[in-house]
């Protein structure tokens, strides 16, 4: 059953290992889209 109040979890898996974990979205907006840019070499 979901949890509307729980903390979103985001975690990002590269060649079978984690390499960024982060909860809530400013985790994801502070942490986790810079790290996909640079894994990926996306610009914003």
């Amino acid at each position: 059953m979901a949890r509307p109040d729980a903390t979103p979890r985001f975690i990002l898996a590269q060649d079978g290992k984690v390499i960024l974990a982060v909860t809530g979205n400013g985790g994801w907006k502070d942490k986790m889209v810079p790290k996909l840019q640079e894994v990926t070499g996306a610009k914003a």
